[in-house]
């Protein structure tokens, strides 16, 4: 069972992903919230996180910080702070910041972690 606390997202367990032009951090990685999980992304200014897409996850992006685009099914759309972007499972997607890094938050449902995840990560290029 997870406690209750507060610590900074810089905490908590985190990976560089795609080729390093992204860095996530699990925040729900340890049961925090099972069933459901939670990354805070930051992906690097002038980078792409590679388009891709999920067999089983429904995600939720929220974007906090930062400017770019996303892909979505292979249309690329402007992604701002403040916008909220949904991503039913099957959905090709993927990220890249302009001139500032693109920093978010994924909800996902299933969690898009461990060995299953890697099974269910289907990258298009």
């Amino acid at each position: 069972m997870a406690k209750a606390g507060i610590k900074p997202y810089t905490k908590y367990w985190s990976e560089k992903t795609y080729h390093n032009t992204s860095t996530i951090f699990r925040l729900s990685k340890n049961g925090q919230l099972p069933g459901v999980g939670v990354d805070y992304v930051i992906v690097e200014k002038g980078k792409r996180l590679q388009p891709h897409y999920h067999h089983l996850p429904h995600v939720l992006i929220l974007v906090l910080k930062g400017k770019g685009f996303v892909y979505l099914n292979g249309k690329e759309k402007p992604a701002k702070e403040g916008d909220v972007i949904t991503i039913p499972p099957k959905t090709t997607h993927g990220f890249r910041a302009t001139t500032t890094k693109l920093v978010f938050v994924s909800i996902q449902n299933p969690p898009i972690y461990g060995k299953e995840a890697k099974k269910d990560t289907y990258f298009i290029d």
